[in-house]
């Protein structure tokens, strides 16, 4: 197996640690030098009579040097820890949350456990493969629907960041997992009323459903009172459909200038659910498109069937949940 490395053009490299000879050269008359084969089946005679093995040559394509596969892993450095997560960078805590991979499988382990390895190889794989990959990419564990025992496990494992949809359900299950693990980051990923505004603020690290007007005054005012900030995402309908939540791409403008120009939130992104029935891959380019012209640094997007789509697209949260907890029985509403 060959493997390309570039060279400077009329060079020939030095590669490992064996040297390319200088080619000996005659006369070819008018100025010119040539190689002289008289002189190189001379040469491998006597390597041959000594028992010696001669170094084999490099091919050479245009201005590279086609070295062996052996020779690319002597030149080849380990990634330092930083390098092998993309260089990731921790902005706030409630933004990003340093994912600990889980050690190898061991027998009696929670399927969530092994589920979670899984997706975070496959985040890392993602951001490998993308050509301009966010600076961090952060799993929101969906644990909507679960009680604490099923989320339990995952938390002794190392997640900490996690999703839900509804604030009643919320309040039921994490005040007592946020006493054993206070570093716990919680996201509110659902629609989000008007009259659950205070106890959402109270509750959640963030939330990615800020779609309307009313929303955005009734956040501001319980930002003023109770002192507390979590970070807020504007939800875009990128495929405006009439049945979901969400601010239609053409009023993007209008309404991020509302929430961060006049009422002064604490929005830092946006956040899409693509239609069910369409590749998901021009709704991540629509709002990654949307993010930079609005300078939002967050993007989230991407769920259990098309999160490594998202962080090709520059995800900086993706929200995964059956692919970890597995399918959900029904919620009452």
């Amino acid at each position: 197996m060959y493997a390309v490395r570039a060279g400077a053009a009329g060079k020939l490299g030095i590669v490992g640690d064996d040297k390319v000879q200088a080619p000996r050269l005659r006369d070819a008359g008018k100025g010119r030098r040539e190689r002289d084969p008289a002189m190189f089946a001379s040469r491998a005679q006597d390597d041959e009579a000594a028992g010696r093995k001669r170094p084999r040559r490099r091919k050479r394509i245009g201005d590279a040097i086609v070295v062996r596969e052996e020779d690319e892993r002597r030149q080849c450095r380990t990634a330092s820890p930083m390098e092998a997560r993309g260089r990731s960078c921790q902005p706030d805590a409630r933004e990003f949350i340093p994912h600990s991979m889980p050690s190898s499988a061991e027998s009696g382990e929670a399927p969530s456990i092994q589920a979670l390895r899984d997706i975070l190889a496959r985040i890392e794989a993602a951001r490998k493969t993308a050509l301009a990959p966010a600076p961090f990419t952060t799993l929101v564990a969906v644990s909507k629907a679960f009680d604490a025992e099923a989320i339990r496990p995952v938390l002794a494992a190392g997640q900490r960041c996690f999703g839900e949809n509804r604030v009643q359900e919320a309040k039921g299950k994490w005040p007592a997992l946020k006493s054993e693990f206070p570093d716990v980051a919680l996201h509110l990923i659902g629609p989000l009323q008007t009259n659950k505004v205070r106890e959402a603020v109270d509750l959640f690290d963030a939330i990615h459903s800020l779609d309307r007007p009313r929303l955005a005054e009734a956040l501001r005012a319980e930002l003023d009172r109770s002192r507390r900030e979590p970070v807020l995402f504007i939800q875009v309908n990128t495929g405006e459909e009439p049945q979901k939540a969400g601010v239609a791409p053409r009023d993007v403008p209008a309404f991020v200038a509302l929430c961060r120009d006049t009422l002064r939130l604490p929005v830092r992104g946006l956040m899409c659910i693509p239609p069910a029935d369409e590749a998901p891959a021009p709704h991540f380019a629509l709002l990654a498109k949307l993010a930079r012209a609005h300078e939002l640094p967050f993007l989230s997007m991407g769920m259990s069937a098309d999160f490594e789509m998202a962080v090709r697209f520059g995800a900086t949260h993706v929200r995964v949940g059956t692919a970890i907890f597995g399918a959900r029985a029904p919620v009452a509403e």
